[in-house]
């Protein structure tokens, strides 16, 4: 988990960002009426502290790709984060975006104190709380500061994991820290050592000395160091062995220095740890690194290419089910207008009836720009679930060189034992057998995901009809019952704030101020207060009815929604979204519905067609019967 802060001064910019996007979804409203009116209720009690310059006080909390919280779980992270920050009783606005982070408003100027609270060291109060999170919900961890401080002291030394700028540096220069070179012999004599002195000895025997450095001390072969926390894991430090051996370092070297003593240590040129035979495979993580970014850019072009095919597959299908809908939309205007202009003419007469063409043509031309517009905002949409299609990450590093020491690399076996202490023994035969890039790639490659619903499946595989028509069915009868749980959810939220919002309002009217009167006029400053109070209250009376009639909108949207009521000609219900969201999903099961649709079209009126020409003929031979002629073909 991490977090963040959106940086702004104004409440009705943080409010309405949180608030307008489409997949917004408030969970929690604290010290505010609703959403609507957070803004300016925040901005009225921050006008109550003079000294603040900066109420606003914006961050948001995101988890990891595939991992989502519940509502309980993410207020109990906004709450300890609230609590760390000393935001208890603040007004706050907590809305989800998505199902991988929440953002968070908090007004820093407290509603009883007026005072502003100090956000001071934020960021590490929320590291804590962020990775306190990881380990109660079990979220990916997320190396940090405080993550390294309270993991260090549970890790080997030998087995810690390298600090960011460590991991920087090995990744911008490829060769491996200093520290992890020299962790083995230095953690092992740090924790056998008796003395200073058999802590000098041990660490002489590996080619190592240990010299002061600041307030500290380091471990250095003559041309590189690194610190003992470093080295330890944070295990031992210089205050640390002091209170271990009963003496301080500089005692240690002050006796190190008086007559009759052996001189300070000094010990006979050495190659250094790095140059050493036993260490020389070190330095094959840059050629590793090179042939990594190899690799990486072959695999993002394939990649790329493979995305490019599947976004115009998917994108010709799309546009093929968009051109049969806005043809079947076009023939009903079509044989609507028809069928007004016929009835027209009938109603009113020949004359009477031409006179309302010009009506019916323009409420045809109108109906004709409203599917246009319908139709491009739909294929708009369209086009951007295509292109939400997920591109594929590239393997890092590690995964990398494990799927290359899998497939025989002996140097990728190697460093990777260096660098986690995994060891993949490949067998003589793949050690002797190049590694071709498409099983690498292969070899890399994540867990590839299900087919897509634009998949061709084989002949022999492709469903009947009817399993088409009862998956379909099935579809929009779960996708119904969703939006309609969702919607009465909704509406009796919404019933709830348009409700309030009747009587806030009213409350509002009730308390118009009043003009003075008499000789309350002349008292200095009393008409300036007057209307200063009069114009506060027109605009609290204007947000308020605001508020109301956006809430009873609402509602009587969902109503529409539901179809409960009135439901006018245009209204959008539950089935009908139902319907769309299950075509935008499964492209290729709508197509296939439009195929049978067409098809049980045609057949129908073929049949009807039949039909028709059954009649006209028992028709024809009645009609001949009753002339007296026969049968056709028959004379008397």
């Amino acid at each position: 988990m991490i977090s963040g802060v959106s940086h702004g001064n104004g409440f009705k910019g943080a409010v309405a960002y949180v608030t307008d996007k489409e997949d917004a979804r408030v969970l929690d409203l604290r010290g505010v009426f609703s959403e609507r009116t957070a803004a300016t209720e925040m901005r009225a009690v921050a006008a109550q502290s003079e000294r603040v310059q900066k109420p606003v006080y914006h961050r948001w909390f995101r988890v990891a790709e595939g991992e989502n919280l519940t509502d309980a779980q993410w207020l109990s992270v906004v709450d300890k984060a609230e609590q760390a920050l000393g935001l208890d009783g603040h007004q706050r606005v907590v809305v989800q975006h998505g199902d991988d982070h929440v953002h968070v408003v908090w007004n820093r100027v407290n509603p009883e104190t007026y005072k502003a609270q100090k956000v001071s060291h934020d960021f590490a109060k929320c590291e804590q709380v962020c990775r306190q999170a990881e380990i109660d919900y079990g979220l990916q961890a997320v190396p940090g500061h405080h993550s390294w401080k309270q993991a260090g002291a549970e890790q080997a030394p030998a087995a810690r994991q390298a600090t960011t700028g460590e991991q920087w540096n090995e990744d911008r220069t490829g060769r491996e820290p200093f520290a992890r070179i020299v962790a083995d012999v230095a953690a092992e004599a740090f924790k056998t050592a008796k003395s200073w002195d058999d802590l000098a000895d041990r660490l002489q025997r590996g080619g190592l000395t240990l010299q002061p450095y600041r307030q500290g001390l380091v471990v250095t072969d003559g041309s590189e160091r690194a610190a003992v926390s470093a080295v330890t894991g944070n295990e031992w430090t210089r205050g640390k062995l002091e209170k271990r051996f009963g003496q301080t370092w500089a005692d240690y070297q002050a006796g190190q220095d008086r007559p009759g003593q052996a001189g300070q240590r000094d010990p006979q040129p050495t190659a250094s740890v790095r140059s050493r035979p036993d260490n020389q495979a070190r330095e094959d993580a840059a050629w590793m690194r090179e042939q990594y970014e190899r690799f990486r850019a072959e695999w993002l072009r394939q990649t790329r290419q493979s995305r490019q095919a599947e976004v115009t597959s998917q994108s010709a299908a799309a546009w093929s089910l968009e051109r049969s809908i806005r043809a079947k939309e076009a023939e009903a205007r079509r044989q609507e207008a028809q069928r007004r202009k016929a009835l027209a003419r009938a109603v009113a007469g020949r004359f009477g009836g031409s006179m309302l063409y010009g009506m019916i043509d323009s409420r045809y031309e109108r109906r004709r720009r409203e599917d246009y517009a319908k139709a491009a905002a739909r294929w708009q949409q369209t086009k951007a679930q295509i292109q939400a299609i997920p591109r594929h990450q590239a393997p890092d590093f590690r995964t990398w060189l494990k799927s290359q020491a899998t497939l025989g690399n002996v140097v990728a076996s190697r460093h990777l034992q260096r660098m986690d202490g995994l060891a993949i023994a490949p067998t003589p035969a793949q050690q002797a057998r190049p590694v071709p890039f498409q099983q690498a790639a292969q070899a890399a490659r994540p867990p590839a995901s299900p087919a897509r619903p634009m998949d061709p499946a084989p002949a022999a595989e492709r469903p009947t009809d009817g399993a088409i028509e009862a998956e379909w069915k099935a579809l929009v009868a779960e996708r119904t019952a969703d939006l309609r749980q969702q919607a009465q959810k909704r509406l009796a939220v919404v019933e709830k704030e348009w409700s309030a919002a009747d009587r806030y309002s009213d409350e509002v009217k009730r308390q118009q101020p009043r003009e003075p009167e008499g000789m309350a006029r002349f008292v200095p400053g009393a008409t300036a207060r007057y209307e200063a109070a009069r114009q506060s209250w027109h605009e609290a009376a204007a947000a308020a009815e605001k508020a109301r009639r956006d809430a009873l909108h609402e509602v009587n949207q969902l109503k529409e929604f539901l179809g409960e009521g009135y439901v006018s000609k245009d209204a959008e219900t539950v089935h009908m979204r139902a319907r769309k969201d299950v075509a935008a999903q499964r492209p290729d099961l709508a197509q296939r519905m439009e195929q049978i649709h067409e098809r049980q079209k045609a057949e129908q009126m073929q049949a009807i067609e039949q039909r028709r020409q059954e009649a006209l003929e028992r028709f024809q031979q009645k009609r001949d019967q009753e002339r007296g002629q026969g049968p056709k073909g028959w004379s008397r």
